[in-house]
Formats: structure tokens, C-alpha cells, sequence
């Protein structure tokens, strides 16, 4: 489903996966440098970045997805903002996806 894109319009709707290597992870996958921030302005910043991320959709154009790693630098703990959006992903499939990610 993360390589799913919507067709279709007037003549009705559906959905098209496109094959293996066809998303340009480069594009939807990033770095920010949360290096020094306390927990409130990380927080700040992974919700600020999730929205950021989740204006960024375009199931038609297949961007169905986006990542950001907020890097705090050696020795400190990141944190990972993933969006997805619900046509690709639901409750189900977070509780197959989260192990694997993790």
C-alpha cells in the first residue's frame, strides 16, 4: 500500500500500486536537526513536522506517505514522524506495520 496511488475521477475511482522501486524515498523521507532541543520544543517540532508532512499528501500523485527523523544528536534518543495516509494504512495495518518498523 505505500507504493498505492488514486485514478480515476469522472469515470469512477480506484486505486493503482505501483511496482517495486517506483517511490522516490529520497523525496518522502527527511532530516531535521533537533540537536539541544528540551522535550517541550521537540515536541513542538514533531507536531509542527507531521503537519507539515500530512499537507504534503497527494494520494493522486501517489504521495500517500512521509518520514522525518528529528536528530538529536550522538548519544540522544530521535524521534521518528511518520504520516500515512488513511487509504493505504488503517488501525489494523499500523499493528502489523509498528513491530517491523521497530
Amino acid at each position: 500500500g505505500l507504493r498505492w496511488r488514486l485514478t480515476g475521477g469522472d469515470g469512477g475511482w480506484g486505486a493503482e500500486v505501483g511496482p517495486v522501486g517506483s517511490v522516490p524515498v529520497a523525496d518522502r523521507v527527511s532530516r531535521v536537526d533537533a540537536s539541544g532541543l528540551v522535550e517541550e520544543q521537540l515536541s513542538a517540532l514533531a507536531r509542527s513536522e507531521a503537519v507539515r508532512l500530512r499537507d504534503g499528501l497527494d494520494p493522486g500523485a501517489g504521495v500517500v506517505w512521509g518520514m522525518v527523523w528529528l536528530d538529536r544528536g550522538p548519544g540522544e534518543s530521535g524521534l521518528l514522524v511518520w504520516v500515512v495516509h488513511h487509504l493505504v494504512v488503517d488501525g489494523v495495518s499500523w499493528r502489523v506495520l509498528l513491530p517491523d518498523l521497530a
